[in-house]
């Protein structure tokens, strides 16, 4: 064979297994299966969306992260042992019945577009944190940044609603399981609850 047209092919088998080894690194990366779960409720794709979303663990850890926030605004609960104990108990309690609710409420989202809630009591408790949320208006603009310096990897997603029009950064934690990054926990939700509450309250003071 030509040694031109040997270097050549050469060059060509390079240049495919390259391309393949950047493709195949890409659709393992963490905003490659964020975006396919992005994906997945807007075509209304509940096996995708499955695929790429730990939906058990996320909304396990946002009602925990939930319900610790509002106790924490409570002066009188948190310096009560009596009354935090309570709270921990009633907490845990409701949590496996709210958790179901909630996902239920999201696969519905996924399945058909729309938000609709049932009336048994874990309902009451997974729509309160939908509304105070404001999950039914919230939109992702655009992925910012991705860490995988940890063992996780976090996602820097910037979202809007109708409360925080501006947008808020919400830190998107996703672990790795079998060759897939799943959204598994919203690191700082803790810190967009504070920043709604912090509208929230400025247009209570304007108003008065």
């Amino acid at each position: 064979m030509n040694k031109k047209i040997l270097a050549l092919a050469i060059g060509i088998v390079v240049i495919v297994l390259g391309i393949g080894a950047g493709l195949y690194f890409y659709w393992t990366s963490p905003e490659y299966c964020f975006q396919q779960a992005q994906e997945a409720v807007q075509t209304h794709n509940e096996k995708q969306f499955a695929r790429y979303t730990d939906l058990d663990g996320l909304c396990n850890s946002s009602y925990l992260m939930f319900q610790n926030y509002e106790a924490s605004r409570d002066a009188e609960l948190m310096h009560s042992r009596t009354g935090m104990i309570m709270f921990l108990q009633v907490r845990n309690l409701i949590q496996p019945e709210a958790v179901a609710s909630a996902k239920k409420t999201i696969l519905s989202y996924v399945k058909n577009g729309r938000w609709t809630y049932g009336t048994e009591a874990g309902e009451y408790v997974s729509r309160g944190m939908a509304d105070t949320l404001d999950i039914p208006h919230t939109q992702v603009l655009d992925v910012q940044d991705v860490d995988t310096s940890h063992s996780d990897a976090v996602v820097s997603v910037k979202v809007k609603n109708s409360i925080l029009t501006d947008g808020f950064v919400l830190k998107v934690n996703m672990r790795k399981e079998d060759g897939t990054w799943r959204i598994n926990r919203i690191n700082n939700l803790k810190e967009y609850l504070e920043a709604m509450d912090k509208v929230r309250n400025h247009k209570v003071k304007r108003a008065a």
